[in-house]
């Protein structure tokens, strides 16, 4: 069942990454990866790639949270770390209902709800890629030092997208920002599921 789980969280990690570099590419003549944010993508033309993309990205963390929920029972950290899978889950599933305010148009509720809904899909999965770093070093896995830098590339470009919602330097430097994170967040969740399957360590929890 586990080894199931962990094949569905590959393919969607998978799908997420290929739509991601597609938006981008079909995209392109729209908007700016320096100005826009990526959910600005959820808006106009590419609209369907965005939905699918989150869509896949949700059935990844649900699968994810069914291999902690089944394979990690015992783990410390189990029962809150499921639950901010299923958060991360629920929360790709209601955005594409949830569009973005574009730059320089006036803020709506739906749109302020977005921000709050993107402020806490950060927030999680930053935090879990520091959970499942340790949960792979204690079990000696191979992939735990490159999980271990993609959770440090997470970390230090979410501070700098941070530093980047400043005024003067949003326009320059927030969509790279933004993507850095996103693509650490993203591989990282590739190579966990991977990791898993080529070193199993769930049954030793």
């Amino acid at each position: 069942m586990v080894s199931l789980l962990l094949a569905v969280s590959i393919l969607a990690a998978v799908g997420r990454l290929a739509l991601l570099a597609t938006l981008h590419i079909v995209g392109r003549a729209h908007y700016s990866p320096i100005k826009h944010a990526v959910s600005d993508y959820a808006v106009g033309p590419t609209h369907t790639l965005a939905t699918a993309m989150n869509v896949v990205t949700a059935v990844l963390f649900a699968a994810l949270a069914a291999v902690v929920w089944w394979g990690y029972p015992h783990w410390a950290l189990h029962a809150t770390t499921t639950a901010y899978l299923v958060a991360l889950s629920t929360i790709f599933l209601i955005l594409p209902a949830l569009p973005t305010d574009l730059e320089g148009e006036q803020a709506t509720l739906t749109g302020r709800i977005h921000l709050l809904a993107a402020i806490t899909w950060f927030a999680l999965s930053y935090t879990l890629t520091g959970r499942f770093s340790e949960l792979l070093a204690a079990s000696n896995n191979s992939f735990a030092g490159v999980l271990h830098a993609l959770n440090m590339i997470a970390m230090l470009s979410l501070i700098a997208l941070i530093i980047s919602l400043l005024p003067p330097l949003r326009p320059h430097l927030f969509g790279i920002t933004e993507r850095v994170f996103i693509l650490a967040i993203s591989t990282f969740f590739l190579l966990l599921p991977v990791a898993l399957v080529i070193e199993p360590t769930w049954s030793a929890h």
